[in-house]
């Protein structure tokens, strides 16, 4: 099924009644027991069905000793949710991609509207987004800002955002959430013997572009050497809207151009909307990766969740990355679950680890080979491919 969104950016979370939902209960896993609760203001949204859903999802989560067949169960029954309420969402707002609004003037309409700082915030207050978190003291200050919102500039929509329409959104953003940390705990068992029964891999953000924070105020991308038909433009502009990836000039993208494992360990950080300001100046545990480097808090972040790893002490972030290295640290840090393989399809990739990542790539359309034999496993990776993996990662119908 396609969904709503076209990149990863601002998702909005705003619960549609007075009811209070803490933003993450206290286990990490967001509580989805909070939302039962809109079973009174969207009945038809949240019936009875999906209300049982979400407490057996959350009964799962809650186990000190859950097993990973469970974690499995209630990761599918996550994503079917996902695909539920991404659809209820469009019902609600059919004209999502009317919605862009820059992060500046996002952050203006709120505080028009008498929102709050993160730093005036309790926990339950009605609303956050991404890293920031604002508050309203009262619904009237929520449908001041709700009236900014609908009114933004020459992108309004005509069926105006409602609290409802919001409310899903922050349902939308939990349930990705716990997909997400549901597969990291899934990895902690170890890769699975079996062939899984394939399902969709639901974006990072599902409705996230939903509001989309344009790059800076531009609609169109710079660069020059990324022409109208250029085979990776649409890949390229999608992760460039999210602010995922930068050029290397002010007018160049170079995507012909080798990838570092330092550059790919920020995409894959910056895809999955995850903040790292909370580890600058922290030991990444690397000898050729100081406290000051410049991304030394995104290697500190992927280390510490086992999508990279070392050796003998050092990282080698300067070194370019191959196709079989990339391909290995985006699916780890996507939390995808490789395959069970009989046969390789290509003659250069090894049988065992090479096989699988490179197999379960090949197998969720995300890459393809140099020809039907070759994978081009050493292969030096450009910035082009790897926009083409996250990107189709994050939006499968791109």
């Amino acid at each position: 099924m396609k969904r709503l969104c076209t990149a990863f950016l601002i998702v909005i979370q705003v619960i549609s009644s007075l009811v209070l939902i803490p933003l993450v209960s206290a286990s990490n896993y967001p509580d989805l027991t909070t939302y039962v609760s809109l079973q009174s203001t969207l009945p038809g949204v949240m019936t009875g069905d999906k209300v049982n859903a979400l407490q057996e999802i959350a009964s799962v989560l809650t186990q000190t000793n859950a097993t990973k067949e469970a974690l499995e169960l209630a990761r599918t029954e996550v994503d079917n949710l996902i695909t539920y309420f991404d659809v209820k969402a469009k019902e609600l707002l059919p004209e999502l991609s009317n919605l862009a609004v820059a992060k500046n003037e996002f952050d203006e309409m709120v505080l028009d509207a008498d929102g709050k700082s993160k730093e005036a915030c309790v926990v339950g207050m009605i609303y956050h987004f991404e890293s920031y978190v604002y508050c309203f003291d009262k619904d009237s200050y929520l449908n001041s800002f709700l009236r900014h919102l609908n009114a933004y500039g020459n992108r309004k929509p005509t069926t105006p955002v409602t609290k409802d329409f919001l409310s899903i959104l922050n349902l939308l953003t939990d349930l990705s959430k716990t997909w997400s940390l549901i597969g990291t705990a899934i990895k902690e068992f170890g890769t699975s013997t079996s062939t899984p029964t394939p399902t969709a891999i639901p974006t990072i953000s599902p409705v996230s572009a939903s509001i989309l924070a344009v790059n800076a105020s531009e609609t169109e991308m710079p660069f020059t050497d990324v022409s109208g038909d250029y085979w990776a433009k649409t890949y390229i502009e999608t992760l460039w809207k999210g602010d995922i990836v930068k050029g290397r000039t002010a007018s160049t993208f170079a995507p012909d151009a080798t990838v570092t494992r330092a550059e790919l360990v920020k995409m894959v950080v910056l895809a999955n909307h995850i903040n790292v300001s909370d580890l600058q100046d922290t030991d990444t545990g690397f000898t050729d990766v100081p406290a000051s480097h410049g991304l030394a808090a995104y290697i500190a972040y992927a280390a510490e969740h086992g999508w990279v790893k070392g050796s003998n002490g050092n990282f080698s972030p300067d070194r370019p990355v191959t196709r079989f290295e990339a391909v290995k640290i985006i699916l780890n840090a996507f939390a995808i679950p490789l395959i069970a393989i009989q046969d390789t399809t290509f003659s250069d990739v090894a049988d065992g680890e090479q096989s699988q990542y490179v197999e379960t790539a090949r197998v969720k359309n995300i890459v393809r080979g140099y020809s039907e034999s070759i994978f081009g496993t050493n292969r030096l990776i450009t910035r082009a491919e790897v926009s083409k993996i996250i990107a189709l990662l994050l939006v499968p119908a791109i």
